[in-house]
């Protein structure tokens, strides 16, 4: 548990210290973050066959695990497309320019309400200056990194979800938790915690995001690894 709480330090304080003036922050040698960045990749649909996925903890399992992680959740979950990179700086781009964060049509109500209170305009990590974008990492400015993943809360995913379907007809929205763990499933993920990670994770490859299409599981890339990731399925109880 003191392991876990710590890590959790780590996560949280990081995000702390990324919204702090970068006056106030030192870089370190043990806090390098990633530097390789090209021309951002064209993303495309790629088809999930339909599964069943499973979710459970025992209590006898040996690891820690948080209350709501014990019980069981079963799922037969239908075919569906998923998209092979996570959404690019460069793909969000096209959402900003075309006034996303101007045009509350888009945005769900309780959206609304947050683009009201913050007054945002992009992504809270990006910079703009006369030069064009940047990108505030942990302790420095960095030109954006277009390939990287683009780093929003749920409101600004969603709002880009129903941008991009009312631009291409199609049925676009982020996956739910069922649908990510069929994901998972088709990746051929196991548990990599014990080795250096072939994801952007753990630290092994650096202190910040990189490319998107640096790190391929299965046919997709970045399952897991490389930035938070959103899903339409709020927290819910499992069964027992």
């Amino acid at each position: 548990m003191g392991i876990e709480h710590e890590r959790i330090h780590l996560e949280t304080s990081s995000v702390l210290i990324r919204q702090h003036k970068l006056e106030f922050v030192k870089k370190s040698p043990h806090w390098k973050p990633i530097s390789i960045s090209n021309a951002a990749p064209q993303n495309e649909l790629l088809n999930v066959s339909a599964g069943q996925v499973r979710l459970a903890k025992d209590k006898t399992n040996p690891f820690y695990g948080w209350d709501n992680e014990y019980g069981f959740h079963e799922a037969d979950v239908p075919a569906f497309e998923a998209a092979k990179f996570l959404v690019s700086n460069q793909e969000f781009l096209q959402f900003v320019e075309a006034g996303g964060y101007l045009n509350s049509h888009n945005w769900e109500e309780e959206g609304k309400g947050w683009l009201a209170f913050t007054k945002a305009q992009h992504p809270t990590f990006w910079v703009k200056k006369t030069n064009g974008w940047y990108l505030r990492l942990m302790t420095e400015e960095v030109a954006m990194p277009w390939d990287w993943p683009v780093e929003v809360n749920y409101h600004e995913a969603k709002a880009f979800c129903n941008w991009k379907k009312s631009e291409s007809g199609m049925s676009v929205r982020l996956p739910t938790e069922d649908e990510w763990y069929r994901l998972y499933d088709d990746a051929g993920l196991n548990d990599i915690s014990e080795q250096i990670a072939a994801a952007n994770i753990h630290l092994d490859h650096g202190a910040s995001s990189c490319p998107v299409n640096q790190f391929s599981q299965g046919k997709f890339f970045d399952v897991i690894g490389n930035v938070w990731q959103l899903t339409e399925t709020p927290i819910y109880p499992f069964d027992n």
